[in-house]
């Protein structure tokens, strides 16, 4: 059997436990996945690195939108990164590029200086960049161990040969992890078409509570549902992935 890594992008407590139990490797851990992600508040921090059982790697963005930022936003994502350090996690996840689609290399040189020590992923940022195989060149010699992305594309799947490039030209060097719209149907023939070793994915569903907001919505037409990882998603992935000869590490 061939192994690979699955990392489960979890925007809660909640989601991190159900990720833990039910067979992830390790576990990215933000909130606002609605948003594409940002930095766990301070409470929930405290409390994942007290129930983490597996390698958690902490998102650091200070909001949506785009990868370019602001000095007072530079600042804000050091001083999460010295909390996440202080806490015992094992990575940080970040990314920063400039106004014309390239690396922000002067803020990556300040996150490494402030992470030192931790291990770092670079998120999709890369996905939004001018040149994703120079930028992969850079991230290694900055120290980064891990870069996720789609292939450039909405979705892995629609990215694929990308990201078979990005696999075969430096996957020796760095782990090249794919991430973006992979579920139980279609992470097989991503694997099996990139030759990668590692798959991200937030597993998530919408958990309605049956009783008093039976219809998913209050008075005013707001969403009474909550979005979290499904242990199910992450049960029948891993089904999918053994049939076809792929254990999880």
């Amino acid at each position: 059997m061939r192994t690979i890594k699955l990392e489960i992008c979890a925007n809660s407590l909640f989601s991190m436990q159900m990720a833990q139990a039910n067979g992830a490797t390790r576990i990215e851990l933000c909130e606002n996945l609605e948003i594409g992600g940002t930095t766990p508040s301070y409470g929930c921090l405290k409390l994942a690195s007290q129930l983490k059982t597996k390698e958690v790697r902490v998102l650091i963005r200070p909001r949506g939108g785009h990868y370019c930022y602001s000095p007072p936003e530079i600042g804000q994502m050091l001083l999460d990164i010295e909390l996440v350090k202080s806490l015992g996690f094992e990575g940080v996840v970040v990314g920063a590029l400039q106004a014309d689609g390239t690396l922000d290399e002067a803020v990556l040189k300040k996150v490494g200086a402030a992470a030192a020590g931790l291990k770092l992923t670079f998120h999709r940022a890369i996905d939004a960049s001018s040149n994703p195989f120079e930028i992969v060149k850079r991230l290694i010699g900055l120290g980064f161990d891990t870069v996720l992305t789609s292939g450039t594309k909405p979705l892995a799947t629609q990215g694929m040969e990308t990201i078979r490039q990005i696999q075969q030209s430096f996957g020796h060097q760095i782990e090249v992890m794919a991430g973006g719209g992979i579920d139980p149907h279609n992470a097989v023939a991503l694997l099996q078409n990139t030759d990668i070793n590692a798959i991200h994915l937030s597993a998530k569903n919408f958990f309605p509570l049956p009783n008093h907001w039976h219809t998913e919505k209050d008075k005013t037409g707001a969403s009474m549902t909550t979005l979290a990882t499904d242990p199910e998603i992450i049960s029948g992935l891993i089904d999918q992935l053994a049939l076809a000869a792929y254990k999880i590490s």
